[in-house]
């Protein structure tokens, strides 16, 4: 991975139901992708995984027939994301795409980020709902197998303006403060700096010292065999801990150059702390790190980062440490989504590329869908043009004779569309 403190690349994972070709900033991922790219000058490359269990091929002989509709599906999805970005591009961001017909969902996403090597990858957060491991979603297997650091876009924020960021988690070590905590650290300052927010330090610690299993799971174990010589240990290590905090605290402090007072110190379990500091701070990300486990050790071990993305409503950036992940290969070969040629020119200016209303009707490259809003985006400009000459002087006839050129290709397009074309997007993936 290049370096996680300069944004060269962001791979944006989209599901079918965010390709919105008339209006994609409605999108909190666009936007803010789009947002994040403006600010550091980074490209975006949008990534579609398409599936469809019913169009699973044979066991032993692979079907021509479904193969060729998985590509015709892949296709379709291509030229629609195609014709969405190229209404970003107008906004001087440099943007790619890469749609792809693959399963498992994850696996195909953890494929892309080992082929496209991005600094940072965005996805939309989904509703989660956590039981201590049990459940598993391409949320929860991002945070713990993607090798680089994933940014969950929450759909209640508008804006990034106060960024949270939760150091030290570890209460067992001498020094709850690692190597990744000052990485982590620096990772939200970039953010922070690029979309020129505030970032508030948060330190967590977890108290008596080798008890955090109790404190994750069973937490009412403590209460129940109170003794007032355990409560005394207790309170003795308490203190102890706190003492150690504090020391830790002004290292990390005096190693990045802040001040202690900047860092928040709240004890308690970080899976419960974390939310409601952030819900007090009011905080739009929270940036934190995430060990990269398998699912086994999700489920044995306590764990932060799941429950934290379930129980709150901003967006949080993962920071992932150095360990290695293993990515799977394949059952089959995925399939690459083809996008028409020169569609960029056949949305901007049609006439130029088509020649006439009657053209676009019949170009088979494009979808249905695709060539009937070719036609509307050449309806509304012939419009807005017959408009302006109404107000300085009679219409010109070529106008009048486009416009109904348009209307008849719209008829004879919907006349040669099959009755179930309103299916096309349903075999799209959404995740």
């Amino acid at each position: 991975m290049s370096d996680p403190h300069t944004l060269k690349k962001v791979l944006v994972v989209i599901s079918s139901d965010l390709i919105e070709p008339n209006s994609p900033r409605e999108s909190r991922l666009i936007s803010r992708a789009l947002k994040l790219a403006k600010a550091s000058g980074c490209e975006l490359e949008f990534f579609h995984v398409c599936h469809d269990p019913s169009l699973e091929q044979g066991m032993f002989q692979p079907d021509p027939a479904v193969t060729a509709e998985k590509q015709r599906v892949t296709n379709q999805e291509a030229a629609l994301l195609a014709e969405m970005l190229v209404r970003l591009q107008s906004e001087g961001v440099t943007v790619h795409q890469d749609v792809r017909w693959d399963h498992p969902r994850t696996d195909a996403i953890l494929r892309k980020i080992q082929d496209s090597q991005p600094d940072l990858v965005m996805k939309e957060s989904r509703d989660h709902n956590y039981l201590m491991g049990l459940t598993r979603n391409t949320d929860w297997d991002l945070i713990r197998q993607s090798p680089t650091n994933v940014w969950f876009v929450s759909s209640g924020r508008s804006n990034i303006a106060n960024v949270m960021t939760a150091v030290g988690m570890t209460s067992d070590n001498e020094d709850p403060f690692t190597a990744a905590d000052y990485d982590v650290f620096r990772t939200a300052e970039t953010f922070a700096g690029e979309l020129k927010a505030a970032n508030h330090a948060v330190h967590v610690y977890q108290v008596p010292s080798g008890m955090g299993l109790y404190a994750a799971y069973a937490p009412d174990m403590i209460a129940a065999i109170s003794t007032p010589a355990l409560n005394a240990r207790l309170e003795r290590e308490r203190k102890e801990v706190a003492v150690l905090h504090g020391q830790s605290i002004r290292r990390f402090a005096e190693t990045l150059g802040i001040h202690t007072d900047g860092i928040r110190v709240i004890e308690g379990h970080p899976s419960d702390a974390i939310p409601d500091v952030a819900q007090e701070l009011d905080a739009d990300l929270i940036v934190m790190g995430a060990r990269s486990l398998t699912r086994w050790e999700r489920l044995v071990r306590p764990v932060t980062a799941e429950p934290v993305l379930a129980d709150t409503s901003c967006d949080i950036l993962f920071v992932k440490d150095d360990a290695e992940t293993k990515i799977p290969l394949p059952d089959e070969r995925p399939l690459r989504g083809s996008v028409p040629a020169d569609l960029e020119k056949a949305l901007t200016d049609p006439p130029a590329f088509f020649g006439s209303p009657s053209s676009v009707a019949k170009h088979q490259e494009f979808s249905p869908a695709l060539r009937r809003r070719i036609l509307q985006m050449w309806e509304q400009d012939v419009r807005a043009r017959m408009r302006e000459e109404g107000e300085g002087g009679p219409v010109r006839t070529t106008l009048a004779d486009v416009l109904n050129e348009i209307n008849q290709a719209k008829i004879g397009l919907a006349c040669d569309e099959p009755a179930d074309e309103s299916s096309d997007r349903t075999l799209a993936a959404v995740g």
